[in-house]
């Protein structure tokens, strides 16, 4: 069984506070995510941004008040996910994406690709539920892939943690 406190303290120690991240919209890490979170630290992979998934309507609720001050548009809506335009203070213009499954951003270099990846491609062997590391231009991101419902989504996170844990 991990220890998520005594790994925390660890991280602590070496000035990873996760307890101080928040996400785009100003938000704490959230709670069904953040154990994952502390293992990936705790093993090496530096997160950058997460997500422990949420419905399209959560999203929704989360950005009409945005939407109703005009800071905010519903661009484009898919299947499993969002894309708003947003507006800053300065008025500049940029779009954000929202998931209904959950992810995790991560700064790697090219040995931890490797080596997260046989770990996530040993999990996607035995468990129902597939996770895949896609490569973007200067990040990596960690997502489950949407082919469940999102509490059979969330409900594998934990498992997952395992994998890297004993694996990672």
């Amino acid at each position: 069984m991990i220890d998520f406190q005594e790994l925390d303290k660890q991280l602590k120690g070496k000035g990873i506070d996760l307890d101080r991240v928040t996400d785009r919209l100003g938000r704490p890490i959230e709670p069904k995510i953040k154990p994952l979170l502390i293992v990936l630290n705790s093993k090496g992979y530096r997160t950058t941004a997460s997500c422990e998934g949420h419905s399209l309507s959560d999203w929704k609720e989360r950005m009409a008040h945005r939407v109703s001050l005009g800071k905010a548009r519903l661009v484009n809506e898919g299947k499993r996910g969002l894309v708003y335009e947003i507006r800053s203070e300065e008025g500049r213009r940029t779009t954000q994406s929202f998931y209904a499954h959950p992810w995790v951003d991560l700064d790697l270099i090219e040995q931890q690709v490797k080596r997260l990846g046989r770990i996530v491609h040993s999990h996607n062997e035995s468990e129902r539920v597939h996770w895949y590391l896609e490569e973007y231009s200067d990040f990596h991101r960690l997502e489950a892939e949407p082919s469940h419902d999102l509490e059979v989504l969330q409900a594998d996170i934990p498992r997952l943690e395992e994998y890297i844990y004993l694996l990672g």
